[in-house]
């Protein structure tokens, strides 16, 4: 499932950014410059994605 990065304050957009502080260690300010140009960070969002994807996947097949 591939989504299109926009800037938007949806709940995957606040997930992505925790991602990036728990997964890729981004310090704040890092965090920020993400949110000012989020459309230089689109590979992030599309690694984001993918992990995301097959976490989900996975506890889906879990829950059967």
């Amino acid at each position: 499932m591939k989504r299109e990065m926009k800037c938007n304050t949806d709940d995957m957009f606040y997930f992505f950014l925790n991602w990036l502080a728990d997964e890729k260690g981004y310090s704040g300010s890092d965090i920020a410059f993400v949110v000012y140009k989020y459309w230089k960070h689109e590979k992030l969002w599309i690694e984001f994605n993918e992990q995301y994807d097959k976490e989900t996947d996975k506890l889906w097949e879990e829950s059967k």
